[in-house]
């Protein structure tokens, strides 16, 4: 059964305090939910490399090779990751740099990044103690005849310049940092980008980079994992509501550390310019677009129309309200883009991203474009799609030419009085139902007659009215699968959640006229 729900009561994260709260029961503000393990001894660490650029500042990188083939001269293309986090949390705890080739035989306990304390995740994803907040796994990386760098952008960690986020400085100085790894006397002159959230948002801005005018001569390949595509319409104003956690969340326990440079004063500033611009400030597409132009850069359909990269992109089906609409915003808009493969799945970011068969395509990937491999990658249908008919149970794997599916069959389901979805070419019965704005909801049940694969995008179109006077109501629509019994069947949703459903929409009722340019509600 499926069963969709409107409510008028947001949806929201309920406080660090109840985070860590949440995670003390779960046993992981001690023992972490991932698993690390040793980096092999041909591993070796370069850690703070200074990265000029044209600005006259200077950015940090740490850089991992294979020893055995850098000695012997030999040349390795380059996996490179960008982010404002603090990429030393790879770093022991004691704060002694251990690896091999960095002042062996110090005895060190190395320390998880602290998302792992305080986020569950579908399983215990695993990687080596070099790895840093969803960035590559060098260790994975360097035994498969590569180097990594993992960059921080200006203004974090350790790296000169003025602290920003999403802004078009970003991805300037990605571009100069891409080009300068394509360089260096080690390095093949290629290099391929990879990893999770914003270090997959970075590849989108740096792959059109609007400064440029289009992607750096060395970067020949990318593999943006899970990202949003435009901050206002995907997270912190999406139809007009506020993300009522989130972004302070995310700031205060990922970004705010890593700032370089600024008192507390000018990080409060920074904060509120680039977190804080609120819905109510708009009275339009063109004021929303013009508050955010100079603070969260957002990419539009005309940018991906310009991608020119090869792609492996991952699209999640349990990242609603955060990275689900931006992933597909990005695979909708690049279909100039012939060189692009599609990999979706229902589970943990984390999960998915450090699993042995991801690391395994994205190599095959990687090794056909910046190796140059006849490895047959190019024969790899376009669409990797995982049909989940339960939290933990997969129903099938398969490959598609396509997404959305050319056969889906589109139905037009209809509310009812009596609580139903009915099937048919218009609406059903006449009449209303109401509930309440404070916690109040609506239910609608409909019931299929045979297995049904459920897949692609939902659409609602509601006729709704605020009857106690308020001139405006944000209306939640909540699409659940219900077994026999009627018992919800809970999915993985966003930042760990275990009880999600299907999938989700929310509206404000002011901003449901639609940006024809965007293809989206205010």
């Amino acid at each position: 059964m499926l069963s969709a729900m409107i409510t008028g009561k947001p949806i929201s994260f309920s406080g660090l305090a109840k985070v860590i709260k949440a995670a003390f029961w779960r046993g992981t503000l001690r023992n972490s939910a991932c698993e690390l393990y040793e980096a092999d001894d041909d591993v070796t660490a370069e850690w703070e490399v200074p990265i000029p650029i044209a600005d006259g500042i200077t950015l940090r990188a740490h850089i991992f090779k294979p020893k055995s083939l850098v000695e012997k001269g030999e040349k390795v293309p380059v996996i490179m990751c960008a982010h404002p986090y603090n990429n030393n949390i790879c770093l022991p705890l004691n704060g002694k740099k251990n690896c091999a080739g960095m002042e062996s035989g110090v005895e060190s306990q190395w320390s998880a990044p602290q998302q792992y304390h305080l986020i569950p995740q579908a399983g215990k994803p695993r990687f080596s103690k070099l790895t840093s907040w969803e960035a590559p796994d060098p260790a994975f990386w360097v035994k498969n005849g590569y180097a990594v760098v993992n960059l921080n952008l200006p203004g974090f960690g350790g790296s000169e310049g003025d602290s920003s986020c999403f802004h078009p400085s970003q991805s300037k100085a990605y571009y100069e940092a891409i080009e300068w790894a394509g360089e260096q006397d080690w390095c093949t002159g290629s290099v391929g980008l990879n990893g999770v959230s914003f270090l997959a948002i970075t590849q989108y801005h740096v792959s059109v980079c609007r400064h440029y005018g289009g992607p750096p001569k060395a970067l020949k390949c990318i593999s943006p994992w899970e990202a949003l595509s435009c901050m206002r319409r995907d997270l912190m104003g999406t139809n007009g509501i506020d993300d009522l956690g989130f972004g302070a969340f995310w700031w205060n326990t990922e970004v705010l550390p890593a700032i370089t440079g600024l008192d507390m004063k000018k990080k409060d500033e920074l904060f509120r310019k680039t977190m804080r611009a609120r819905p109510a400030d708009w009275t339009s597409h063109e004021d929303a677009d013009e508050i955010f132009a100079n603070i969260n850069v957002g990419l539009g359909p005309k940018d991906f129309e310009k991608m020119s990269t090869p792609m492996l992109l991952c699209l999640s089906f349990s990242d609603h309200g955060m990275h689900t609409q931006g992933s597909s915003r990005c695979w909708r808009n690049s279909t100039n883009l012939k060189e692009r493969w599609l990999y979706t799945h229902r589970t943990g970011k984390w999960d998915s991203y450090y699993s042995d068969e991801v690391h395994e395509m994205t190599l095959k990937f990687m090794d056909h474009y910046l190796k140059g491999k006849d490895n047959g990658w190019e024969k790899t249908p376009p669409v990797r799609l995982e049909v989940r008919s339960a939290k933990d149970v997969i129903h099938e794997v398969r490959y598609e030419q396509a997404f959305p599916l050319p056969d889906t069959q589109y139905i037009k389901l209809f509310p009812t009085t009596a609580g139903m979805l009915k099937e048919g070419s218009s609406g059903g019965d006449t009449g209303e139902k109401t509930y309440s704005g404070s916690g109040g909801s609506l239910r609608f049940t409909y019931t299929f007659a045979e297995p049904t694969e459920t897949t692609g995008y939902f659409k609602t179109v509601l006729e709704a009215e605020a009857r106690d006077g308020s001139p405006d109501m944000c209306v939640f629509v909540n699409v659940f699968k219900l077994d026999k019994k009627g018992e919800n069947v809970p999915f993985y949703g966003s930042v760990g959640s275990r009880i999600d459903g299907v999938t989700r929409g929310i509206m404000r009722a002011s901003f449901r006229a639609l940006d024809l340019v965007q293809e989206t509600a205010l």
